[in-house]
């Protein structure tokens, strides 16, 4: 049975702290866990659908620095964002899983949709960044909430337009520390 949904509200003693500080804060987050994580340093990872092998062996290796440090949160998109995802749940590493909308995976491959299935209910914190269903503005709305939210972020990224592009821009624009991998100098 899944832990209970918290709602939290920006009068919430539980909000994030680094939320309440931003131009247009979310009025209600949708929580699943321990929400203390919320308010812990958090470096969020977002990154290409595409990996090399060696790629996947690089962030097998990444993880552990990271999480002695910090708590990582993960968009929960394909690829990067849930490699790092299924890392930190096999590692026991607490992991915040920062979902766009319920039914985000929804449209994926059935194998994909199991992984994301399990991801979620091996994180230590579930988010819900937006009521209903798909709208493609609640992707970039999860990045920026993931943006937000963390102290830094880890950019797996090649350059090319897209999610992560935005979510780069988006971190540049409010000046947040940025790590970048670029995957096409990982072989």
């Amino acid at each position: 049975m899944s832990p209970p949904v918290t709602v939290l509200t920006l009068k919430s003693k539980e909000y994030p702290k680094l939320l309440k500080h931003i131009s247009d804060p979310p009025a209600r987050l949708y929580c699943r866990g321990n929400i203390s994580l919320l308010n812990t340093e958090c470096f969020s990872v977002v990154g290409t659908r595409s990996m090399t092998p060696y790629g996947r062996e690089a962030a097998r290796s990444i993880v552990p620095g990271l999480a002695r440090h910090f708590t990582i949160v993960s968009g929960m998109a394909l690829g990067v964002d849930q490699l790092f995802a299924e890392i930190c749940i096999s590692s026991g590493i607490p992991l915040i899983a920062a979902v766009p909308f319920i039914g985000q995976e929804s449209a994926w491959p059935a194998p994909s949709q199991g992984i994301y299935k399990r991801i979620l209910s091996g994180a230590a914190q579930t988010i819900v960044v937006c009521e209903g269903g798909y709208a493609a503005f609640k992707l970039q709305r999860r990045n920026e909430w993931m943006v937000d939210h963390c102290d830094k972020l880890l950019a797996v990224w090649d350059g090319a337009s897209g999610g992560t592009g935005n979510c780069v821009a988006y971190a540049e624009k409010v000046g947040k520390p940025i790590e970048r991998i670029n995957p096409k100098n990982i072989h």
